[in-house]
């Protein structure tokens, strides 16, 4: 590719990872999970790049999807992880928004570049499916009609933000219905629907099942029987509930690293002939930040960026093989081994400290995962991969003036909502209560462990059967740990995903590009909204019409600007 081309790409590069940090963070505060936004990312990136310029081909999408897409990993770690921090620590011990912006900077070009290292085991010789990534890459192969494409996402973005400022102006955002003495609320949220059609049915089946284990079995459960909690009976039925479910979602992630977690990965990153100049200059840089503005010491801020180098091969190989990516229990694992050594040395850990390590960790992983992706579309569509590395580079350096604004809002305007039914927000929840010691041990304990058991059991099965496991413990104890609403809400989107699968196949792709329009338009009418709303708190009226002309006028400029001929083969 012409050197000449990549100004314009890295332009659009930017612009999407920008965009998709926004509204991803407000996503996974509302709905507690980010389905993989790369399709999203293929349509905008390619519809942008025909504004900007005459020709597109393949590689040109591939490569400004795959920087684009960083931008909603980073802001899952954002949103999974700091939320607490605000909470935790007192603002005059927060750490500077740009301490915290220029950590995860770091974390996002290690991420990166040890992943390019071992990219020949994953994608090469390796192969993983990589579900996403192949999917985003046979999108671009095959040439897609890309004024239709990118028309449908405008319109369902623009039906569902005019829709998301109508409910939100009538307020009827929840319909409570009551069954017996239990009361369910419903959510009118086209944005979970969206997620759940993403996230198939299966994911949506359990979480809703453990929504369903939450309220009418471990809820009566716990009223009934005190002795099953915390000496004492300190431990409120609902949080007790909620810690099996955080037992539940951890011990499968600690089960996947087990099965997953084998050191072909570290082996090639140490054996790897390409130089490690880059990897182990930006490694110091995240020791000195980790020591100098978190305050680690040397020793602890080294163990954290060499258990990076480990924990980031076992994400790639993780979402590789699963297509989860769970991030943010990367991180508690990084906090936890330098919580424990601290502890043998009776040293103190802040809080502040704690969640430093964590989000590190968190956008590593992240970034790991997501490059996985990328690397995997490119192989799909025969992008040189070297230009992959590039893209995603520049997208993390370009998030770095967008997370203290994000920092910001969550410490501001979001910071009202949060972990309420609005902003649930329930990793970030448990990360909060974990590195807060807000857990019923016997309860927490006993869920991971079964966790553990039944994920390995499940993994047996697979090998000697061919079987796909049928309970996915990281949906179900997340389901646990939110409830009905938003669970219900996941699954009819499930259940759309099989309807139309079984009566209109041919449907399966245009629908993905719907609701990911679906989820785009209701991400950007809230982000929007809420942040015109930290300017003008006290006047609704004002952040509904600012999102809406913004959304309008970005519509209309896009539409405008529709010319230009479709993906090329080239």
């Amino acid at each position: 590719m012409p050197v000449a081309s990549y100004p314009r790409i890295f332009l659009v590069t930017i612009l999407v990872t920008l965009f998709l940090f926004f509204t991803s963070a407000y996503i996974s505060l509302r709905l507690g999970a980010l389905p993989w936004p790369i399709i999203f990312s293929i349509v905008v990136s390619a519809g942008l790049l025909r504004i900007t310029g005459r020709g597109v081909n393949r590689h040109d999408v591939n490569m400004a999807q795959a920087g684009g897409s960083i931008g909603g990993l980073t802001a899952a770690a954002v949103a999974f992880v700091l939320p607490g921090l605000y909470l935790a620590v007192p603002a005059e011990s927060l750490p500077s928004p740009w301490h915290l912006a220029i950590l995860a900077t770091a974390g996002g070009l290690l991420g990166v570049l040890l992943s390019d290292r071992i990219r020949p085991l994953y994608i090469d010789s390796g192969n993983l499916p990589y579900p996403a990534g192949q999917a985003g890459g046979e999108l671009i192969r095959e040439g897609f009609d890309q004024s239709r494409l990118f028309g449908l996402v405008l319109m369902a973005g623009l039906l569902t933000g005019a829709f998301v400022l109508l409910r939100d102006a009538l307020d009827f955002y929840v319909v409570p219905l009551a069954i017996g003495a239990t009361v369910l609320p419903f959510l009118i949220a086209p944005m979970g629907v969206a997620a759940g059609y993403l996230l198939g049915p299966a994911t949506g089946a359990n979480w809703l099942a453990g929504a369903i284990l939450g309220i009418f079995v471990l809820t009566p459960l716990a009223e009934a029987l005190p002795a099953l909690r915390s000496p004492g009976n300190l431990v409120p039925p609902g949080l007790w509930v909620q810690n099996i479910g955080m037992g539940l979602v951890l011990g499968s992630g600690l089960a996947y690293l087990f099965i997953y977690g084998r050191l072909q990965g570290l082996k090639i990153l140490l054996r790897n002939r390409v130089s490690p100049a880059w990897p182990l200059a930006v490694s110091l840089g995240g020791i000195v930040i980790l020591a100098g503005w978190f305050g680690l010491t040397w020793w602890a801020a080294l163990l954290v960026v060499a258990a990076v180098w480990v924990l980031v091969p076992v994400a790639a190989q993780l979402t590789g093989s699963t297509n989860l990516d769970p991030l943010e229990q990367f991180g508690l694992l990084a906090t936890f081994l330098i919580l424990g050594l601290y502890a043998l040395f009776n040293l103190p850990l802040s809080m502040a400290s704690r969640y430093g390590i964590a989000f590190f960790a968190a956008v590593a992983t992240a970034v790991a995962g997501d490059i996985g992706h990328d690397f995997k579309s490119a192989q799909v569509v025969g992008t040189n991969p070297r230009h992959i590395v590039n893209v995603d580079l520049v997208a993390v350096l370009a998030l770095l003036p967008a997370i203290p604004v994000m920092l910001w809002l969550l410490q501001g305007t979001f910071a009202r909502d949060l972990f309420s039914a609005t902003l649930p927000a329930p990793q970030a929840k448990m990360v909060y209560n974990t590195l807060s010691g807000l857990i019923d041990y016997r309860a927490f304990f006993a869920a991971m462990g079964a966790a553990l058991l039944i994920d390995s059991l499940q993994h047996l099965g697979i090998k000697r059967c061919g079987r796909q496991p049928v309970i996915l413990l990281i949906p179900l104890g997340i389901g646990i740990f939110l409830g009905w609403a938003l669970s219900f809400t996941i699954a009819l989107g499930g259940l759309i995903y099989v309807g139309v699968r079984r009566s209109r196949p041919d449907w399966l792709h245009a629908g993905i590009v719907v609701a990911a329009g679906i989820m785009g338009g209701e991400g950007i009418v809230g982000f929007f909204g809420a942040l015109a709303a930290s300017a003008d708190a006290g006047n609704l009226v004002l952040p509904r019409l600012l999102a809406a002309g913004l959304l309008l006028a970005v519509a209309l400029a896009l539409l405008l600007a529709r010319k230009g001929r479709s993906v090329a083969a080239g």
